[in-house]
């Protein structure tokens, strides 16, 4: 009896680490692609809250949104004096709360290029919006800091966005 149990063959004994290699080769897998898709999910909510929060922060511009830019029609060409495209600005003005403020607005406008006297404005108005061209303006962003109706949001070339305030009052009358 005791010679046919040592005859038998032994089992190998497992090593240790033999076997592990693949189980660390797939934790390592894992690790790297939770890390990825970390990354991605990260990268997708900061995008879109970019995107959707795209608003003006007190002093200026962040970013250009599509609610910003997307739906605006080309504007009405200048009737009157005769410049050049480096002095004219398109408006972009939303925000317009009825036909007081446009009219307000229309009044204004004249009354901050570089030489109201001499100066070629056209507007119009849908719903909301109010696009125009005003003429002379030799530097976009100056014109912009002597906009009180409302806010800036964006100066992206010769192109000035503005957010109306509510209930725009004309510009005060010259004595």
């Amino acid at each position: 009896m005791g010679e046919a149990s040592t005859n038998r063959p032994r089992r190998r004994a497992r090593e240790r680490g033999s076997g592990g290699a693949g189980t660390h080769t797939l934790l390592i897998v894992l690790l790297a692609g939770g890390l990825l898709l970390g990354l991605v999910l990260v990268a997708g909510i900061v995008g879109v809250a970019l995107w959707r929060g795209g608003k003006a922060m007190p002093g200026g511009p962040v970013l250009a949104g599509p609610e910003i830019e997307i739906g605006w029609p080309e504007p009405p060409p200048l009737a009157g004096g005769n410049y050049a495209p480096n002095e004219t600005v398109i408006l972009h003005i939303s925000g317009i709360d009825g036909q007081d403020s446009y009219d307000a607005i229309s009044k204004w406008l004249p009354t901050i290029c570089d030489d109201p006297p001499h100066r070629a404005y056209i507007a119009t108005a849908s719903g909301d919006r109010m696009i125009g061209r005003l003429a002379p303006v030799n530097d976009p962003q100056a014109f912009a800091k002597r906009v009180t109706f409302g806010q800036v949001i964006l100066v992206a070339g010769r192109t000035v966005t503005i957010v109306a305030h509510k209930n725009v009052a004309p510009p005060p009358k010259k004595k």
